[in-house]
């Protein structure tokens, strides 16, 4: 089942690993010290390779006449992280990461949409006596624990079946292939339990993070045919911002041959991100899926990692990533079909879910 992914590293961020390094912009001149040339290739490669500045707002000219004065010869290596992690935080940016010799991690804050109610990092695992109330029966587990939570749980009512993707990533000890592979049998086993449940629901609130290949994997459950998973085009370097490669097209193969073919309810919030974000914008397009909820994050792009002559690394958004219908959602995220406000007080309620509960009986119902 490895036909026609796209294979995205799992980037751990530690000094110790490797990680795969891209080209870095070498300003013009570049008799300068450590500090000012350290500055000035994280400045130039930007300019060079990011794909986003007119999505994210950014003169990045502008940032360069304001921080670029605090950079000198003398400049300590903390003063220069808090002078290049204030420049990048406009960028509103997951993939955009600055990473010291000694292991400290900037990450640019998630462009978190305006609309949400939500607090930061709300957990979306809900409290499963409101699907007992519903008549789903207990909770099911598999895979690993991912951050103190089951990788995959789901649970079967006479009509429906529950399904909660914690992280569309495994044991980071793995190699990707490996990894891929024990998914695909984890996902034999979930899709043998709910393949006569009349209608799905898959909650993806706050699933964060992962790798491209295992949205593919997921994908395939769903499709008959070769399917366009996603058009790629990368930034060029250069002063045009605008400049991209022709597109390229990702392909997803059919990973069984009977896949699940009732209707699908996807939950989503603006914490819906990276492989999350994958799956949500290819499953947008298979005619039996509707997204519940709010808008995914919108943060599509594999990171673009370089090295400074410090020793530092960082990365950017360098690809955009189009939908079927050849649209960019980086920075509006995924569009849901039904609008429901994700609720913080998920121990008492739960209204997209129980909107999804609503929705995919009407259309069983209809099936009949």
């Amino acid at each position: 089942m490895m036909k026609g992914y796209f294979f995205l590293l799992l980037i751990i961020l530690k000094p110790t690993v490797l990680l795969a390094q891209k080209p870095a912009s070498l300003p013009k001149h570049t008799a300068l010290s450590t500090p000012e040339l350290s500055f000035e290739v994280l400045w130039n490669t930007f300019q060079d390779h990011y794909a986003f500045f007119k999505v994210k707002e950014v003169n990045w000219h502008q940032a360069y006449r304001k921080y670029r004065p605090l950079v000198h010869a003398h400049t300590t290596e903390d003063s220069l992280f808090s002078i290049c992690s204030a420049m990048l935080l406009p960028f509103r940016d997951g993939q955009v990461r600055l990473v010291n010799n000694q292991g400290k991690v900037f990450q640019g804050s998630r462009f978190i949409h305006k609309s949400s109610i939500l607090s930061p990092l709300k957990s979306f695992y809900p409290d499963y006596s409101i699907l007992a109330q519903q008549g789903f029966q207990k909770e099911q587990s598999l895979g690993p624990m991912v951050h103190q939570q089951p990788w995959i749980s789901y649970a079967l009512s006479p009509k429906l079946a529950y399904v909660r993707v914690n992280r569309f990533f495994a044991d980071s000890t793995a190699d990707l292939k490996s990894a891929v592979k024990n998914l695909a049998r984890h996902l034999d086993t979930l899709f043998s339990k709910i393949a006569m449940a009349p209608g799905l629901i898959i909650d993806l609130r706050n699933t964060r993070g992962g790798q491209r290949a295992f949205a593919y994997e997921w994908v395939t459950r769903f499709i008959s045919k070769q399917t366009v998973g996603l058009y790629r085009r990368d930034r060029q370097p250069g002063v045009n911002y605008e400049d991209l490669t022709p597109a390229e097209t990702e392909f997803v193969e059919p990973g069984t041959a009977k896949p699940y073919s009732g209707p699908v309810a996807l939950l989503t919030n603006p914490y819906t991100a990276d492989a999350a974000d994958v799956f949500t914008v290819i499953m947008n397009e298979v005619p039996q899926v509707l997204l519940i909820g709010e808008n995914t994050l919108g943060n599509y792009s594999d990171p673009y990692w370089f090295r400074l002559p410090n020793g530092w690394n960082v990365s950017l958004s360098n690809q955009r990533y189009y939908n079927a219908r050849m649209i960019c959602y980086e920075g509006m995220g995924t569009p849901v079909d039904i609008l429901v406000k994700n609720n913080n007080n998920s121990s008492t309620q739960d209204p997209v879910l129980m909107r999804a509960i609503q929705e995919l009986m009407i259309r069983v119902s209809t099936d009949k």
